[in-house]
């Protein structure tokens, strides 16, 4: 009987450099996973911090709703600025361009974002499933406003959290489409898990929405667009609208505009989901997807430059973005 014999100290250490290291420099999960580890962390932090401070409430609230998403954003823009100064890249390598903030690729995915909600919201009225009676009596325009701003936070730090710097290192390591495919199933899954009532028609739209956010990533070349829809879709559903969110214990949130009845089927409505869990999404997501590819035909991200290689070498150095 023969006993092999462990590996010298000198061929295991590039056997363990190789786990954390590739071709094209530290590998695309372990990428990720520090991201996301920085980003929990100091999340978490500031939310020990603060929970002695925040009322004790039932349902969401306009203004810890904002304070919260707000600080959630300057967590995710400070660490993606971190990774950035690490790897000597521009917040744009992650779809990310500063200077483009709110400008017009923003508002164009703004009016996409309302005239979708607006469809989904006309086609269940058809059939029956809600009414609309006019302003609400209960809306106060400043809690509107807060909310605005509120779900303008949610776009930015859902899209930077899902859609930038994580969708940027695994696509190296991956490529595109696996990698927007693995981040959009654990988008949904975390409105599958972390919100009560959940099902299963809910988790298939937010995965499809959470994909789509991703396939306009790659044909603007940036996620203004997405976070601009982002934004839209949630304040037009939840706040124009009135739709009723499982976050919000299946109700309406308090300070919405329109006096909506949501008086149908679940299937129909959504039921206490709100009307992302309609069956009618899937029908808006469908004409998204179409429409999009025609509006916006050709790839811009990532940029050619900063691309996993066909025959990476070895020794050469990782490609810098101009």
């Amino acid at each position: 009987m023969t006993t092999g014999t462990a590996p010298p100290a000198s061929a295991r250490a590039p056997m363990l450099r190789s786990l954390f290291i590739g071709p094209l420099g530290v590998r695309a999960g372990w990428r990720f996973l520090g991201f996301m580890a920085l980003l929990m962390g100091i999340a978490a932090v500031i939310e020990l911090a603060l929970r002695p401070f925040m009322p004790r409430e039932v349902g969401w609230s306009a203004k810890w709703f904002l304070v919260g998403k707000a600080l959630t954003f300057a967590v995710a823009a400070a660490v993606t600025a971190i990774v950035a100064r690490i790897e000597k890249r521009p917040p744009a390598a992650y779809g990310i361009p500063v200077r483009q903030a709110f400008g017009g690729a923003f508002w164009v995915g703004t009016l996409w974002g309302m005239v979708a909600v607006t469809a989904l919201i006309a086609m269940i009225a058809v059939l029956g499933g809600l009414r609309i009676t006019g302003i609400d009596p209960g809306m106060a325009f400043g809690t509107s406003m807060l909310w605005l701003l509120a779900m303008v936070f949610v776009g930015l730090v859902e899209e930077i959290a899902f859609r930038g710097y994580p969708l940027w290192a695994l696509a190296r390591g991956m490529g595109f489409w696996p990698a927007a495919i693995l981040l959009s199933l654990g988008f949904g899954a975390l409105h599958f898990f972390g919100k009560p009532y959940e099902n299963l028609t809910d988790f298939t739209s937010v995965t499809l929405i959470g994909l789509f956010f991703c396939f306009t990533l790659r044909r603007t070349g940036n996620l203004w667009w997405a976070i601009g829809f982002h934004f839209a879709f949630d304040f037009a559903a939840l706040v124009l609208f009135a739709a009723p969110n499982s976050g919000n214990d299946g109700n309406s949130l308090p300070g919405h505009i329109l006096n909506v009845a949501y008086t149908g089927p679940a299937w129909l409505t959504g039921g206490k989901l709100g009307i992302e869990a309609s069956l009618l999404v899937f029908v808006v997501i469908a004409v998204l997807y179409v429409a999009f590819a025609r509006a916006y035909p050709d790839t811009r991200w990532p940029f050619a430059d900063d691309r996993p290689r066909a025959v990476p070498s070895a020794t050469e150095p990782e490609p810098a973005l101009s």
